[in-house]
């Protein structure tokens, strides 16, 4: 019987999928029989009337055994698609619009894992949110069904998730000192198990060459942010790109390094273009030009974690256009203290050499962060462990069953 892997998603986010779990999919490519993305964007309760849609080309740059299915309601989801002989990879946030989706996966009994060894910890949009009405509106929609679903599932209503794969080892230790206390909190997880950061997979310590300064840029205007926070004012959005320019040509006049700037995949490539047109601007390649760097620029960016991981330069980019708000970046800041600028006031900026020494002397402090949020002391690849344990825990005992069959 075929092994087959199942993972639920929004067809608008194949790219960001496709960017994250890169080896994850090579992986489950070499080790099972078939792999399904499954679109949610049907199955949702509140359903969109207008998708974005995702470019098709991004299709082809998944392996060969993976297969797109994109269900038009239910009953075609479970007629199309056979659970037997399944692992499903769920996720999903467990928001109103997904309960849907939930209650289906407790009816069709099939084993989730969730994989979340990102390595990285971003605040949720309530660390920064001034709290007006989108605020106490975002609590509502995102917050608070999420720790109902956890209720729900304890209950019997959903499904738990079998298990949570997690670089976090301090969320993991919380959790098993959770199991151990009389009064438990719920938890949508039966178990977690420590595994390592993605962002050590396929990592090597060749020294490759150090020719570009790469920003890993924070668009303002992203649809998903202002469905969260609300419309910044165009003005002030155009000034930000004005003095992210002039900030840039005089970090690479600085340094006499290539300027290049990596976008998020499911943001607008043209848009981002067109407003650095003095520089290139790359989607899909984030990894690639952070190994290839002398220094990283971000405002906010999971992709960060490679370049802690690859022990880069790293300057933390503060704009005036977030003042007064907290960013979701400021929760690695609390952490590492990465060296600071403000592109709306590049006035007196450090020489060259002053910089690098600062941010020689920041360095040293990653291996504590990569040790408690990426499990770097583990010795397996984190995706292998995954990959592992999958076959292990539900796949064995079925090909044993086949051979003494035989």
């Amino acid at each position: 019987m075929k092994k087959k892997i199942i993972h639920l998603s929004s067809f608008e986010n194949l790219g960001v999928l496709h960017t994250a779990f890169k080896s994850l999919f090579t992986l489950l490519n070499r080790n099972f029989d078939e792999i399904v993305i499954v679109n949610i964007d049907n199955l949702k309760i509140f359903k969109k009337k207008k998708f974005n849609y995702y470019d098709p080309k991004i299709k082809k740059k998944f392996p060969k055994k993976v297969r797109f299915f994109n269900p038009k309601n239910f009953r075609e989801f479970q007629a199309k698609l056979d659970f037997k002989n399944s692992v499903l990879i769920n996720n999903i946030n467990a928001t109103f619009d997904k309960y849907k989706i939930l209650r289906f996966l407790k009816k069709m009994n099939v084993p989730q894992i969730a994989i979340a060894n990102i390595g990285n910890i971003q605040g949720s949009v309530f660390y920064y949110m001034k709290k007006n009405y989108r605020y106490y509106l975002q609590m509502f929609t995102i917050y608070f069904p999420k720790k109902l679903a956890v209720i729900l599932s304890s209950i019997g209503f959903f499904s738990k998730i079998d298990i949570r794969f997690t670089s976090n080892k301090k969320l993991l230790d919380n959790f098993e000192k959770n199991k151990k206390k009389f009064l438990k909190r719920p938890s949508i997880y039966k178990e977690m198990i420590l595994v390592k950061s993605k962002a050590f997979d396929n990592f090597k310590k060749q020294k490759l060459n150090e020719e570009y300064i790469t920003l890993l840029d924070f668009e303002p205007d992203y649809r998903e942010m202002v469905e969260s926070t609300g419309k910044l004012s165009q003005t002030d959005i155009d000034k930000h790109y004005i003095n992210s320019i002039i900030f840039l040509k005089k970090i690479k006049k600085i340094f006499n390094k290539k300027i290049v700037i990596c976008i998020h995949p499911k943001y607008d490539l043209k848009k981002i273009s067109k407003i650095y047109n003095e520089f290139e601007v790359k989607q899909f390649k984030t990894k690639y030009f952070i190994e290839r760097s002398f220094i990283v620029l971000f405002y906010d960016s999971s992709a960060i974690v490679d370049a802690i991981v690859n022990k880069k330069k790293i300057i933390s980019l503060k704009s005036d256009l977030y003042k007064g708000k907290k960013n979701m970046a400021d929760t690695i800041r609390d952490i590492i203290p990465f060296k600071s600028m403000n592109i709306s006031n590049t006035k007196g900026l450090p020489n060259r050499d002053i910089i690098i020494k600062q941010l020689n002397n920041k360095i040293n402090l990653y291996d504590n962060y990569l040790n408690d949020f990426g499990a770097k002391n583990l010795d397996e690849i984190g995706t292998q462990k995954i990959i592992d344990i999958i076959k292990l825990r539900y796949f064995k005992k079925k090909d044993n069953n086949s051979l003494s069959k035989k």
